[in-house]
């Protein structure tokens, strides 16, 4: 792997040529024949190179896999163990991991005592950083033009709960197929539509019952569901409490 700490200049990398700058981050297989070239002498390139071997990284591999963090396993897997001649380039706009870097080229200077186990607590954070930086541009990249669509939703959603609302007319209302707007909308919101559908109506069922009369089965057909046990079924498991325990703790605050 190499960090871009300063300059500017091009990275001439099997057929391609990329521009790079501070925070640009590659992870090249030994064997891949690269060249850096800064853009002019005002440019000089400052590079920090962290090397590793395979074997290393099938140790940490096995010691992941123990955490059952599928998602990091299968990041490390496909970016590191099984990359051939590719290469990854990422841009660490926040440069932590180039904070990282920093301090494993402290620890390899100076030598202190266990500098070799920070070292190697160093290099399983930056594993951890880099797989966080890659799967927020694949983030970003699935959101880019959508975030427009997606709001457009969530205010549809806060204004029409009492209606009878569908994934298919959200996905309409936000012009793409009913399987990309579940996926874009889990990405921005960090939760499934059915779940934000459903916190919505809770949330105003909560007001309703800390500030009217209305009976439960009212408050159900009012926040958009028909049936009033599965309302104080997903109540339950939102809240903790019944719908009906919730007004009784609530009117014992006032």
């Amino acid at each position: 792997m190499f960090f871009v700490e300063e300059g500017k200049g091009f990275h001439y990398i099997n057929n391609d040529i990329v521009r790079i700058s501070r925070g640009d981050i590659f992870i090249i297989p030994i064997g891949v024949e690269h060249v850096l070239r800064p853009s002019d002498e005002n440019n000089q390139l400052v590079i920090y190179n962290v090397l590793f071997t395979i074997d290393y990284v099938q140790d940490v591999f096995k010691e992941i896999s123990k955490f059952q963090d599928e998602t990091l396993v299968e990041w490390l897997s496909s970016n590191i163990l099984l990359r051939n001649d590719n290469y990854l380039h990422l841009q660490d706009k926040k440069v932590q991991c180039l904070n990282v870097v920093r301090a494993m080229f402290l620890e390899r200077q100076k030598k202190n005592i266990g500098f070799g186990l920070m070292l190697d607590a160093k290099l399983k954070e930056l594993f951890i950083l880099l797989s966080r930086l890659d799967t927020r541009d694949e983030k970003d990249t699935m959101l880019a033009g959508f975030t427009k669509d997606i709001e457009i939703v969530i205010s549809y959603v806060n204004e029409n709960y009492n209606e009878s609302i569908t994934i298919a007319d959200m996905a309409k209302l936000a012009h793409v197929s009913e399987r990309h707007f579940s996926r874009i909308f889990k990405n921005y919101m960090n939760q499934s539509f059915t779940k934000y559908l459903q916190t919505i109506r809770i949330e105003k069922s909560c007001e309703l019952l800390e500030n009217t009369n209305l009976s439960i089965t009212e408050i159900c057909l009012q926040i958009g569901y028909k049936n009033a046990d599965f309302f104080r079924e997903i109540f339950l498991k939102k809240v903790g409490k019944t719908p009906t325990q919730y007004r009784k703790k609530t009117l014992q605050l006032i």
